[in-house]
């Protein structure tokens, strides 16, 4: 006879972390707490879940050696059971087996008979009188089964197998306390609690101390942006930690503040130069008008060289406002909008008209065959403006070509065999107003800073090279982007 051995589902304890539930106003904290407090709330729900992993599992396993165990000591009672002498009763054989069996300590074994007998090891013979076993001895299973029962705060794992023989002949029920893998559980959990909470420790720690470098600089940005906010562009945030996102950030700031600098610097100096240079043409078109409203308007010849005077400022102080606004424009980051030209059409489109401006021996160089990027509006008015420079350089019977070169830059260069210019004639037509050279005189001085402005925009510069009695070139360089028309390619595919 044999008993069954059947492995049933596992029956554990499983160990639950209490929570509770409070409310912070975290209004009337910082972000530093608020982030600490987040951060903190994270690492309980983690670490809470890595230490009931870690007790379930030691459990779990202790629970499985304890049933590895009982299925062990079933199928050595089946063995002894098996080897039955002839005329040898069952009860004898079941005395004989607790008689000489050894149990380790926690364990015990009880058996019950069908002819109402029942046998118990001294350690599990109290365990006989729960209703459990009770109910198994009066009705034994038809297969092996495990129970988890308690006695007097004690876990035992019990396996209850049949003895059958011909029938069932009766339940033997395999026991062993809980106790071991009970405090070896204990002993994991209150390892991990502590583990958990250096771990804890350790972790707000550094948070609260890489947060509070990085608040310390965000800090010092509110502080130099509410400085700045009242009118000192000056400050800067001066970082100088390592060169990761924070320091990147910070040098970020420092530049935008820069270039916001700049651009009021920029704006002041325009302002000033604007209020300056209108007042000249008010102050003379002022006079003339008082001329008129108090002279005799008898003369029709000194009349009408009075509005002829005052006609020429209206007109020159309109090309200078619509210049302004033009270098005013210059300074916003949509200044420009690049489209794809096609060099030679746009070229010819300027050249059409430029003989007719005055009387010059003109000259076009070699175009190139390409298309590029470029804003087309205004680089046709810097090279325009180029052009009426060199007119105003040169007299009749002088040469101005436009030439146009590519390698991996592309120039617009405007060539004269005008008088030329000083190295500081040179440098002042570069500034804001300044006229250049005495036959220049005649424009509003803003024609080169407006071309500077259009260059910069593509990304380039201008370029300026001029001898005395030997001529000037003027040339706007900037990067070659070829465009790609790739509604043409679709179209080709």
């Amino acid at each position: 006879m044999m008993p069954k051995a059947k492995q049933n589902k596992v029956s554990t304890e499983s160990t639950a972390f209490p929570t509770m539930g409070v409310r912070f106003n975290t209004k009337k904290f910082g972000i530093l707490f608020r982030l600490m407090l987040v951060h903190a709330a994270v690492l309980i729900v983690a670490l809470s879940v890595l230490s009931y992993e870690a007790v379930k599992s030691v459990n779990d396993s202790g629970v499985r050696n304890v049933k590895i165990e009982l299925g062990n000591q079933i199928t050595e009672f089946g063995t002894a059971v098996n080897k039955i002498q002839p005329g040898q009763t069952l009860s004898a054989v079941v005395r004989a087996y607790l008689g000489r069996h050894v149990l380790a300590t926690g364990e015990g074994i009880i058996v019950s008979l069908k002819s109402a007998q029942t046998y118990a090891t001294v350690s599990a013979a109290p365990l006989a009188s729960l209703p459990e076993i009770k109910a198994l001895i009066s009705k034994a299973p038809p297969s092996s089964e495990y129970l988890t029962l308690n006695f007097q705060n004690t876990s035992y794992q019990v396996l209850a197998s049949p003895i059958i023989g011909t029938s069932i002949d009766g339940v033997i029920f395999a026991i062993e306390s809980l106790s071991q893998v009970t405090s070896v559980k204990n002993h994991v959990l209150l390892v991990t609690v502590i583990e958990a909470a250096l771990v804890l420790i350790i972790a707000l720690g550094s948070t609260y101390f890489i947060l509070r470098r990085l608040l310390r600089v965000i800090a010092r940005m509110t502080q130099t942006a509410r400085e700045i906010s009242t009118g000192d562009l000056n400050k800067r945030i001066d970082y100088t930690g390592p060169k990761d996102e924070l320091g990147t950030l910070a040098e970020t700031f420092d530049e935008m503040i820069l270039r916001l600098g700049n651009a009021m610097d920029a704006q002041r100096s325009l302002l000033s130069d604007v209020s300056h240079q209108l007042k000249t043409p008010l102050t003379v078109i002022q006079g003339h008008v008082e001329v008129l409203t108090r002279g005799d308007l008898s003369d029709p010849s000194e009349t009408r060289q009075s509005l002829d005077l005052v006609r020429d400022e209206v007109g020159h102080a309109s090309a200078l406002v619509e210049q302004l606004l033009l270098l005013g424009r210059s300074l916003e980051v949509d200044f420009i909008e690049p489209g794809i030209v096609d060099l030679r059409s746009f070229i010819s489109d300027i050249w059409a008209s430029v003989p007719l401006l005055a009387e010059r021996v003109w000259s076009l160089g070699e175009i190139p065959d390409f298309t590029l990027m470029i804003d087309s509006e205004r680089m046709n008015g810097a090279i325009r403006n180029l052009i009426d420079n060199a007119i105003h350089a040169t007299k009749v019977g002088d040469s101005i070509s436009l030439e146009v070169f590519k390698e991996d830059f592309i120039d617009f260069t405007v060539v004269d065999t005008g008088h030329g210019m000083t190295p500081d004639q040179i440098e002042n037509a570069r500034v804001r107003f300044s006229s250049g050279t005495e036959r220049q005189k005649k424009g509003t001085g803003l024609g080169l800073a407006i071309v500077d402005a259009i260059a910069k925009a593509h990304g380039g510069r201008v370029v300026i090279d001029s001898q005395v009695d030997a001529g000037t070139s003027v040339t706007i360089r900037i990067p070659f982007v070829e465009a790609v028309n790739l509604d043409d390619d679709s179209n080709e595919s």
